[in-house]
């Protein structure tokens, strides 16, 4: 049973070992070239701004298509509760 479980602890250190390296070497190389590092973890403050914004747009692209369909469902005919 020791043996099982050494196995997968040592399996899933190599693998965290793997992805370690590679967010570093990734960091390392967009800090060479002069870019912005992105985070691993989001700001929790940002992502809630930028999920906000999101939905603003969101809504108000939901508005324009529907207007859209609107105009172009129309054929004609006098609307309901229209005099």
């Amino acid at each position: 049973m020791e043996y099982i479980f050494m196995a997968g602890f040592s399996l899933l250190s190599v693998f965290l070992c793997l992805f370690c390296f590679r967010f570093g070497y990734n960091a390392g190389q967009a800090a060479m070239q002069g870019k912005a590092i992105e985070p691993l973890i989001a700001n929790p403050i940002e992502y809630i701004e930028r999920r906000a914004e999101v939905k603003k747009v969101k809504k108000e692209n939901d508005v324009i298509a529907q207007g859209i369909s609107n105009l172009f469902a129309y054929d004609g005919n006098p609307q309901k509760g229209s005099d």
